[in-house]
């Protein structure tokens, strides 16, 4: 771009009315700068909202714009580092409970993370008030600055680098992001963003489907909204990175809406219910590990950076089909009110584009196959909550999307987008 004669980048939101933050640049370089240097991309780069970005480029349509922005902001010296308790076990299995978090935020962060962080000191409370003749494993809180970007004090890399002598003893490190929100989503694309009266869509993300059944009993009698289960070994969040590549068994239950990321991510869009009930979520989780027999969860894990003692063999997991369904069904009758989005909203010819429900009202979890897509196009569709493809001719593309419930029954809803040269 800076060779092209760029001199700043202006990113204008699609969705939100409000400037969004984040990191731009290579995710490689961010995390071996290890905190060191602010200089992430060799542009300058602001994000700006939508009415302000769709003003600018109908400005464009007319011919060059010249562009003042008065931007304020601070840069001070602070002290930022992990923040770690520990709670010994029995001694019994030798194993360890790993609960954390990021702590730090863009803009309010009050779903990500800070409402996380208030379940996370909630749950450290509860389990120090478990005998430890009952607590099989020890414990780990770790209340993380900085997510994959870090240095020898902070950091998911910093935090792994200070358990090197424990990674092959941990049952579980249970991800403790975004938990609980209200449901915003837009309506198609017609750029109306609408709350939908119930918790904000959430998912689970696991390394194994063993840890995914024991989320599934753990959320089914919590959730008060729509839930998708993602294919074993998505990293997202903070599990991306040094986390996943530290190669232990990983779980996460997490909800961001809409407004996560942005200025508008205040304490109004979440509720103390929805922490508490996702708080009680991960509590019976860790009680789950607790009970469970010594090896178990590491044993079965598919984590691909998991390395194998010599002689040591996988136990064989769970599989999809045996996953619990849900003991009282969310509805009846089959899947409703489905929506699902498109980015970006003007899709052109071999560019790439990104679709994903929006929202939609089920009996039971969405399995990772329980959404299917076809494209309109020679690609055909795919089976996965989230997905994207390419369209090689312009004109009139329908897109489809179906919901398969957890008694097999389906319903579908389509939308037409234009592509262009």
């Amino acid at each position: 771009m800076r060779e092209a004669g760029a001199a700043a980048v202006i990113f204008a939101e699609t969705r939100v009315d409000s400037p969004t933050g984040n990191a731009v640049g290579s995710a490689g370089a961010i995390k071996d700068q290890k905190g060191q240097a602010p200089e992430l991309f060799p542009l300058p780069v602001l994000s700006i909202g939508k009415s302000d970005g769709a003003f600018v480029k109908a400005q464009l349509a007319q011919g060059p714009v010249k562009v003042l922005i008065n931007l304020e902001y601070s840069l001070v010296p602070g002290r930022a580092v992990n923040v770690v308790g520990e709670l010994p076990g029995d001694g019994s299995t030798g194993e360890y409970i790993i609960i954390g978090g990021h702590y730090d935020s863009w803009f309010n962060g009050a779903i990500d993370n800070l409402g996380s962080q208030a379940s996370l000191i909630e749950m450290a409370r509860f389990c120090a008030g478990i005998p430890q003749e009952k607590r099989s494993r020890t414990i780990i809180f770790a209340s993380l600055f900085g997510h994959e970007v870090g240095n020898e004090a902070m950091g998911h890399a910093a935090f792994v680098e200070r358990h090197a002598d424990t990674l092959d003893k941990i049952a579980c490190f249970l991800n403790v992001d975004g938990s609980g929100s209200w449901g915003w989503e837009e309506k198609d694309d017609t750029g109306e963003i609408v709350p939908t009266g119930l918790d904000d869509k959430s998912g689970i993300f696991a390394t194994s489907w063993a840890l995914s059944a024991l989320a599934r009993e753990a959320v089914f009698p919590q959730a008060k909204g729509p839930w998708g289960e993602y294919p074993l070994n998505s990293f997202v969040a903070d599990l991306a990175g040094p986390l996943a590549q530290a190669g232990f068994p990983t779980l996460l239950l997490i909800s961001k809406h809409i407004y996560y990321h942005s200025p508008l991510d205040t304490l109004d869009r979440i509720d103390p219910d929805q922490v508490y009930r996702r708080t009680l979520m991960n509590v019976a989780i860790v009680k789950g590990l607790l009970d469970s027999p010594t090896g178990y969860y590491i044993g079965v894990d598919t984590n691909p950076s998991r390395k194998l003692k010599e002689g040591e063999k996988r136990l064989a997991d769970l599989s999809p089909q045996s996953m619990p369904k849900n003991p009282l069904p969310w509805m009846d009758g089959a899947p409703e009110d489905l929506s699902f989005q498109v980015i970006p909203a003007r899709v052109r010819v071999f560019s790439p584009v990104i679709m994903w429900p929006g929202f939609w009202r089920s009996d039971d979890i969405l399995l990772p196959d329980s959404i299917e897509w076809r494209f309109g196009n020679l690609f055909g569709g795919a089976k996965k909550i989230a997905t994207g493809t390419m369209y090689l001719l312009p004109g009139r593309k329908k897109i489809t999307m179906t919901v398969t419930d957890g008694k097999g029954r389906t319903t579908s809803v389509s939308r037409e987008i234009t592509v262009t040269w």
